[in-house]
């Protein structure tokens, strides 16, 4: 069975040697509104990605489409938001087994969040080398 992806579509603002960084504009929730183009509140956002660019030639401006398969994208959901949430609920729950004074269980949750940032920072290598994208260059007619 072939995995789900997850597709944006983007401009490669520039090219460093084999990384292209693209621009990605992310829509929240506006894609499937029939008013989305007479609508003021929508929030159009737009991100930099950086792809290590494999086979194929890509110039600056080219209009590209980013893929990253599901499983990444929830894997790094999980270790951006799920986790920080969980360590500081199990942290809050201990706190509150061991000490019952609220300050020092809000210390303790902030400071084994800090803990958890620190060591992500640290490891950023790690997981930008586990997290892949691929491009797909779009023909130059859209």
């Amino acid at each position: 069975m072939k995995e789900k992806e997850i597709r944006h579509e983007g401009e490669i603002s520039e090219i460093n040697g084999n990384i292209a960084s693209i621009k990605v504009f992310v829509n929240s929730g506006c894609s499937a509104c029939q008013i989305k183009g007479h609508c003021s509140l929508s929030k159009t956002q737009i991100k930099y990605i950086n792809v290590k660019i494999k086979g194929g030639q890509f110039y600056t401006k080219d209009k590209v489409e980013v893929i990253i398969s599901s499983k990444t994208g929830i894997t790094e959901l999980f270790y951006t938001y799920y986790l920080p949430v969980l360590i500081v609920l199990i942290a809050m729950v201990f706190g509150h087994l061991i000490f019952k004074i609220e300050s020092i269980i809000s210390g303790l949750s902030l400071l084994f969040l800090i803990l958890y940032y620190v060591i992500f920072i640290l490891m950023k290598k790690k997981f930008k080398k586990s997290v892949t994208y691929s491009l797909i260059k779009k023909p130059s007619g859209f």
